[in-house]
């Protein structure tokens, strides 16, 4: 039998992804319930799409995983994507309220 002689970077990766994903879990958490309490709706749309990014360049970061180019690209749409779902102008429930008489008034 042959023994084998733990890889130090093995190690760290076994110790360190449960707490990534615990972590992370938890943050997540607390990004949800923040969006949906304060957040447009159409910004809370996005947060499926935003999770998958932030995963990669955590891994990236703490455990040196690759980030190929097919991967950045991706990223970079999505990133891109939220960005202009959340700099679009949504109007409140006021101004809704406030455009229909006038759009009624100007039909006739």
């Amino acid at each position: 039998m042959q023994d084998h002689a733990a890889d130090p970077g093995d190690v760290a990766h076994g110790t360190i992804r449960p707490h990534l994903g615990r972590v992370g879990h938890r943050l997540r958490g607390v990004a949800y319930v923040w969006l949906l309490r304060d957040a447009p709706t159409s910004l809370v749309a996005t947060y499926p799409y935003v999770n998958p990014v932030v995963a990669v360049l955590l891994g990236w970061a703490f455990l040196g995983e690759e980030v190929t180019v097919r991967m950045a690209a991706a990223g970079t749409i999505i990133v891109c994507a939220v960005a202009l779902i959340a700099s679009a102008h949504v109007p409140a429930p006021d101004e809704e309220i406030a455009e229909e008489p006038a759009r009624a008034a100007g039909s006739r």
